[in-house]
């Protein structure tokens, strides 16, 4: 009876191996005959400001045209970035989302725009992001990608509408302007999360307060799952806060860096055009 038992474990063991190995052709196979709709999915919740996501080696230049389409978000990409994408979540916050799709390796500026809310409340909300490989902001090549726009058209294929391409100026006057845009946004971008940081200990005040009455045991353990989301969503808040702070200092030190190279250009130049002229005059 033990041998029974033996060799029937060593056929499961040797299913299981067999298995294994034929795994990723019989999952290449499958999705060879999935349609790129079933592969790819990209969810944007505008009442819950959250987006979900599924991809499967998506081409980079799909995924952000469908990002901007349904967040209607515009988002300048350069044009040389040539890589797939893949990654699955569901209902994190836009800015999340959009940070973890392109991954640590693809560098991103977010810009934000502040409005008033139906209570007069103020409120932030993305606007742009731009999207290039590490230390090429400047150099970049732009195509972009305006989904409030072409929402307003009420388009339905964002892949086949013509997309402006632009290039960003490396004048120092530009970069100059650069620079104080990029600093405006940071200090926008620190309100923003202050005041969401705000709006989330405010609402766990009042939840203590709740708690501090003569509750049933039905409503405490609802006050206190309440509770526990705040302190969920506030970690998030402040672990973003701190990715898209960083990303966007380490964007503002490149244009500062920037600025100076070009500075030292132009006094080249200059002093190149004295000497010229004094050889001249001799």
């Amino acid at each position: 009876m033990n041998a029974c038992r033996l060799t029937s474990f060593n056929m499961k063991m040797a299913l299981a191996m067999a298995s294994f190995f034929l795994l990723p052709f019989s999952v290449r196979a499958d999705t060879d005959n999935v349609s790129s709709s079933e592969m790819h999915m990209i969810e944007f919740d505008k009442a819950e400001y959250t987006l979900s996501v599924r991809l499967i080696n998506a081409d980079i230049s799909d995924v952000v045209a469908e990002l901007s389409k349904v967040a209607g978000i515009k988002i300048f990409l350069d044009e040389s970035m040539n890589r797939t994408i893949s990654s699955s979540f569901r209902n994190v916050s836009l800015e999340t989302g959009i940070k973890r799709v392109l991954g640590p390796e693809i560098s991103s500026a977010f810009v934000f725009v502040r409005y008033a809310d139906s209570s007069g409340k103020e409120n932030y909300r993305l606007d742009t992001v731009k999207i290039f490989d590490s230390g090429k902001m400047l150099s970049a090549n732009f195509i972009i990608f305006d989904g409030s726009t072409e929402q307003e058209r009420g388009a339905k294929d964002i892949f086949s509408q013509p997309h402006e391409t632009v290039r960003m100026p490396v004048t120092p006057g530009a970069i100059r302007h650069e620079i104080g845009m990029a600093r405006k946004n940071l200090g926008m971008i620190r309100r923003k999360y202050e005041a969401e940081t705000t709006n989330i200990k405010a609402g766990m005040a009042r939840i203590r307060m709740e708690l501090s009455k003569n509750l049933s045991p039905q409503e405490r353990e609802e006050h206190i799952r309440k509770l526990r989301y705040h302190r969920q969503n506030l970690a998030k808040i402040r672990q973003m806060s701190v990715r898209i702070t960083t990303d966007e200092e380490k964007n503002l030190r490149e244009l500062i860096e920037a600025e100076a190279k070009a500075g030292d250009r132009r006094k080249f130049a200059e002093r190149q055009r004295v000497s010229e002229k004094q050889k001249r005059s001799e």
